[in-house]
């Protein structure tokens, strides 16, 4: 099967089944929290200056737009949710289609699908979906420079992840210091520091470009002080009022009002980093990366 049709076939899935969720089913508040400053803004009122908005400057400004172009309707925001559900799908079968052959990427897919919150919860238009998007990107761009130097990709991954921070800031600031924590991790391993570094120093310009022109546009409106009010200060009173000790940060990782199989989510991910480090360390004279890593059927190309 051509690799269009793959991804076309990719996509499709995981865009239409959260859209035939999107149709079902409204939550008056969280619906409300998202759908309310995009309409003001879609109206032509000043971001954050002239409504309130929580959840991310560059979510309220893209949901706006979908208002604009197609009404002021809750399943507009919704259906825009789900568009970015199938590129989150679509760039994870791109990310892993260099690692794995093409009949275990399926599965994945088929696993992301699978464990997706609208299942058990009303479909939301929330600015996490968005931000994760944002996140497989990044990762995608990263991926494209296993195997050769590309400094364009290294500041590509870094606006990807400031497109992160500004559709969920949490979200896009802990990817960017694991980002940065990764470029320190392997240059320790590897010994070559100073080439780490550079790759650091590209990712950080990226990021930073983008935080600055989003700051200075935030300036020119004179809406700073209310950025920083509703998305930093509300943001961290919501949080501090439930506390921020050790076992509200296990109570995230390990949630126990969800099943079990999100538990096993992050303790496998616990398992391979550490035997990933293990493994590096000890083999790191022998590993060469080739590149591609891994391609499908048309190129012929086996997995290295």
């Amino acid at each position: 099967m051509p690799r269009k049709i793959i991804y076309l076939l990719v996509f499709t899935a995981c865009f239409a089944t959260p859209a035939l969720f999107s149709f079902y089913g409204v939550d008056a508040v969280h619906d409300g929290v998202m759908l309310k400053p995009a309409i003001d803004i879609a109206g032509g009122a000043v971001p954050f200056k002239e409504t309130i908005s929580q959840y991310g400057f560059f979510t309220v400004l893209l949901q706006a737009a979908a208002l604009k172009v197609f009404g002021n309707y809750l399943v507009v925001l919704k259906l825009l949710t789900a568009f970015f559900y199938g590129l989150t799908g679509l760039f994870l079968f791109l990310l892993f289609r260099r690692f794995i052959p093409l009949w275990v990427n399926i599965i994945q897919v088929a696993v992301y699908l699978l464990l997706a919150p609208y299942y058990f919860w009303t479909f939301l238009p929330w600015s996490s979906v968005y931000s994760l998007f944002f996140q497989v990107l990044t990762l995608y761009l990263l991926s494209l420079t296993l195997g050769m130097e590309r400094k364009g990709f290294y500041l590509a991954a870094g606006i990807s992840a400031s497109c992160a921070f500004w559709f969920r800031q949490p979200v896009g600031a802990l990817l960017f210091l694991a980002v940065l924590g990764f470029f320190l991790l392997e240059g320790l391993l590897s010994g070559k520091i100073k080439e780490c570094l550079r790759r650091a120093a590209w990712f950080f310009a990226g990021f930073l470009s983008l935080v600055l022109a989003v700051l200075v546009v935030l300036a020119g409106i004179h809406a700073l002080k209310d950025l920083w009010k509703q998305s930093f200060e509300a943001a961290y009173t919501f949080g501090a009022g439930r506390g921020f000790g050790l076992k509200r940060v296990l109570g995230s990782l390990f949630p126990d009002n969800v099943g079990r199989l999100w538990s096993a989510l992050p303790s496998s991910c616990i398992i391979i980093f550490i035997s990933s480090v293990i493994f590096y360390r000890k083999f790191r004279g022998s590993i060469s990366i080739p590149y591609p890593l891994y391609q499908i059927e048309k190129d012929g190309v086996k997995n290295g």
